[in-house]
């Protein structure tokens, strides 16, 4: 392990980045690491997945909510104009 030399090291990023990476790289993983970690994750359940109807009811709903978005907008937009046509009306 490193000493630190000089106290304007310890608020150096670059040399703690540098001693850290040192200190890392003397480890070497065992031989049969990746043969252990392909073997686990063959091991491991599979995902069960989403059921097609569960998306098919959020697709439903999301549609549902923005068609009611778009006929509220639609509402504005024509409330809007009638109050200019009735403003005309009027006068």
């Amino acid at each position: 392990m490193q000493m630190i030399r000089n106290i304007g090291d310890v608020m150096n990023p670059e040399t703690i980045y540098e001693k850290w990476r040192q200190d890392r790289s003397r480890f070497e993983p065992s031989a049969d690491f990746a043969a252990r970690v392909m073997q686990s994750v063959k091991a491991s359940p599979e995902p069960s997945g989403h059921s097609p109807g569960r998306f098919q009811s959020q697709g439903l709903l999301r549609m549902s909510v923005c068609a009611a978005a778009v006929l509220a907008a639609l509402f504005r937009v024509v409330e809007l104009f009638s109050l200019f046509s009735a403003g005309n009306l009027e006068n």
